[in-house]
């Protein structure tokens, strides 16, 4: 059965995409214009004033809130229930789960060949050295982009877009609209992206691996039946990844170039295994979500 919006409210992808990037956007221009210093996944170096936290976090939490604000509008409470079924949903399949935690461990071998290759040298992440810290980093990892913005890319605009466009396009522009949004941030004093320096060439970089990234994402969307959970938790376990090899070198735009290409060449073998097996057919209600949307 599909999920009808109430009323004359029909699904509105542009408005989740104009009041993601207005409240985001607002925040992170705040922060750059006084000079607010962001957080970073690096222990070591100094917290954020509080302030600077709020507003970062505000940017940070945008895409989600206003996926579950947005589904409410469109889907009222079916759609809050539809929504919150597809958060919980665990039992992915063994190859849903085998890609979220091999192909994070991939990249970031792919990393340390290249940095090895290369003559550089590697430290032993903080977390790894103080393990006291461990806990307050995988906390940190799961809110500030899994549980932040899934609730929104893929637990929102993903289905509107599948539902208009084909599976490569759908990820194509979720991936560019993704990487945009980051935009801001390799200009926010003291976050991981602006510590890289050279925020154009980088962000640059960033985007083509988070385009690379998108299609993976739709490959477990749709091998997952539409599973938010599993977009979550990939999320999670290749931040989590990212940031302890970041943590235990810096190996500059050649890095984030390896990252760009392994993560397009990741995504093109899961377009040809789902050409060979493709996924399961995905529920009548998740295509009825994205019916309409504009």
């Amino acid at each position: 059965m599909q999920v009808q919006a109430q009323g004359d409210k029909r699904p509105r992808l542009g408005a989740y995409f104009i009041l993601t990037y207005a409240i985001s956007w607002l925040a992170w221009g705040a922060m750059i214009i006084f000079q607010l210093p962001g957080g970073s996944v690096d222990p070591n170096l100094p917290a954020p004033p509080l302030g600077g936290l709020l507003l970062l976090a505000l940017g940070a939490f945008a895409p989600s809130i206003v996926g579950v604000f947005m589904t409410w509008r469109t889907g009222g409470q079916a759609g809050l229930r539809d929504l919150w079924k597809r958060c919980t949903r665990f039992g992915l399949g063994r190859w849903p789960y085998l890609v979220i935690f091999l192909l994070p461990f991939l990249l970031s071998g792919a990393r340390i060949a290249v940095q090895l290759l290369r003559g550089g040298s590697l430290s032993l992440p903080a977390p790894l050295a103080q393990p006291v810290l461990l806990v307050g980093f995988t906390v940190q990892i799961f809110l500030f982009g899994p549980l932040s913005e899934e609730l929104g890319w893929r637990g929102f605009a993903l289905d509107r877009l599948l539902a208009r466009r084909g599976s490569l396009w759908a990820s194509l522009i979720l991936g560019a609209v993704h990487a945009l949004w980051h935009l801001p941030l390799f200009f926010v004093p003291g976050t991981i992206q602006q510590l890289w320096g050279a925020p154009l060439l980088n962000w640059s970089l960033f985007a083509l691996g988070t385009i690379g990234g998108a299609i993976i994402f739709t490959w477990l969307h749709e091998t997952s039946g539409g599973s938010v959970w599993a977009a979550i938790l990939y999320h999670m376990t290749s931040n989590y990844a990212l940031s302890l090899v970041w943590m235990s070198f810096d190996g500059g735009a050649i890095d984030r170039l390896v990252i760009a290409l392994t993560s397009l060449v990741l995504a093109a073998v899961l377009v040809g295994i789902g050409r060979l097996c493709p996924p399961r057919p995905r529920r009548a209600v998740e295509r009825g979500r994205g019916a309409g949307s504009r």
